[in-house]
């Protein structure tokens, strides 16, 4: 789905990956050269997990990007952080 993103289209691919990206497996660096690849870098620089694992990430295809912060939260049900990702209003009519 992702080499159909139509050029110039501002593109957010968010979630939890369950790849730790910060780590050097063959998963991550796969997941990694081919985000890059499509011209979508990962955005989130900090661990996303109570054990220091970076799982969760936002990948956009735009250079400047709204602002983004890693929720330092957790609740006895979950082992993630928040990401909050703030995108500014742009009215279309």
């Amino acid at each position: 789905m992702i080499s159909h993103v139509q050029q110039g289209l501002a593109t957010f691919i968010v979630g939890d990956f369950n790849i730790d990206i910060s780590l050097s497996s063959q998963s991550s660096r796969h997941l990694l050269t081919l985000m890059r690849y499509y011209g979508f870098p990962p955005k989130v620089q900090e661990t996303t997990h109570r054990q220091g694992r970076h799982l969760d990430n936002i990948f956009m295809n735009v250079s400047s990007f709204p602002l983004l912060d890693v929720v330092q939260k957790y609740m006895y049900y979950k082992d993630n952080m928040y990401i909050a990702l703030a995108l500014p209003y742009i009215h279309l009519y």
